[in-house]
């Protein structure tokens, strides 16, 4: 099975931490300060810890659910060939205001793929509130499963993925998505 590391242990690393353990994952949570501040969820969700680098090491896909303002600390050369599976939203609230995307000139996923150039970024994950992921992963079988929208340059080859499900020997994100009870919906970005 396959290993993800995950950039950052908020609500909603945690809640995917749960459901990527529950389909047979291996997951590395990681945080900006020392990993046995995580010891405690760690504990709880029976899941690794490590330090950032730790976790891009480790995984052969990585969530990056940072707060998007903190984007540019990415380390770019650690994620290069890795699939980064973008979880950031802007908050102008939180994050302040960026022009160029108030001004919809560009889009998160955009200013994330540009910065992790060497990395296939692909918008995920981050329309669904922390709050929601456990209790609406519904089996494969039922009719009102949740969707989670996926967003990426390439549409032919996300389109492609969905019906291979593998690419040079990885396993992709919408194989990962049926494990997860969750249906992916493909988006142009």
């Amino acid at each position: 099975m396959g290993k993800i590391g995950i950039i950052r242990a908020g609500f909603v690393s945690q809640a995917y931490t749960t459901l990527f353990m529950r389909a047979g994952y291996q997951v590395m949570l990681s945080n900006s300060r020392d990993k046995k501040t995580l010891f405690s969820i760690a504990t709880r969700l029976n899941c690794q810890i490590g330090s950032q680098e730790e976790a891009i090491k480790f995984g052969d896909i990585i969530l990056v659910a940072i707060p998007f303002i903190n984007y540019t600390q990415l380390p770019a050369e650690l994620l290069s060939g890795k699939i980064a599976l973008d979880a950031t939203n802007y908050y102008p609230a939180r994050d302040g205001h960026l022009g160029q995307l108030d001004n919809h000139e560009t889009t998160t996923r955009e200013l994330v793929a540009k910065h992790l150039d060497k990395s296939r970024v692909v918008k995920v994950v981050n329309a669904i509130p922390a709050k929601d992921v456990i209790k609406d992963a519904k089996p494969n079988d039922k009719s009102d499963r949740r969707a989670i929208p996926i967003a990426e340059d390439d549409l032919a080859q996300a389109s492609k993925e969905v019906k291979i499900h593998i690419i040079h020997g990885k396993q992709i994100i919408n194989k990962k998505y049926k494990r997860l009870k969750m249906s992916p919906i493909l988006l142009a970005a």
